[in-house]
């Protein structure tokens, strides 16, 4: 009988902290899901719809949620119906639709999020810019290995 991959047994401090920030995370996550009064799948859609730049369609969020065309015209209509998305057609080719959230979804997540923001932002300032150059480019090469292991 073998055991768990190498990798699996044994792995760096920070790459330990990772996986605890991601359990807090989701957490976290969970909690803004219940403040907003949404699901997990409508608070995933929400933050693709609103990290995307151009703004995505919903061919584009049922591709980053792995979900069914069906199932994310579902999303899409919830999010709508509470006040958190709106649909508008695309200015250069009229028969795309484009979701964005709301300017009220946007203030309110704002609201939600901003006691965190200010943690984070003091933990960062209590930094050196020396310090600060070598989390930046630690933090830079997890979130390529993080893009690089979500392609598909």
């Amino acid at each position: 009988m073998t055991g768990p991959p190498a990798a699996a047994r044994h792995s760096e401090p920070e790459t330990q902290l990772l996986r605890q920030i991601q359990v807090a995370g989701s957490m976290a996550e969970q909690v803004m899901a219940r403040r907003l009064e949404v699901n997990g799948t409508d608070l995933a859609a929400m933050g693709h719809v609103s990290a995307a730049e151009p703004p995505i369609g919903p061919r584009e969020l049922s591709q980053r949620l792995g979900l069914s065309p069906a199932a994310v015209t579902e999303v899409v209509d919830r999010l709508e119906s509470a006040g958190h998305l709106v649909r508008q057609r695309d200015t250069r080719d009229r028969r795309r639709v484009q979701l964005r959230p709301s300017p009220t979804a946007v203030g309110r997540v704002l609201t939600e999020i901003a006691p965190l923001t200010r943690e984070l932002d003091r933990l960062a300032d209590s930094f050196d810019d020396a310090e600060r150059a070598v989390i930046g480019r630690y933090l830079t090469g997890v979130l390529v290995a993080y893009e690089h292991f979500g392609r598909d």
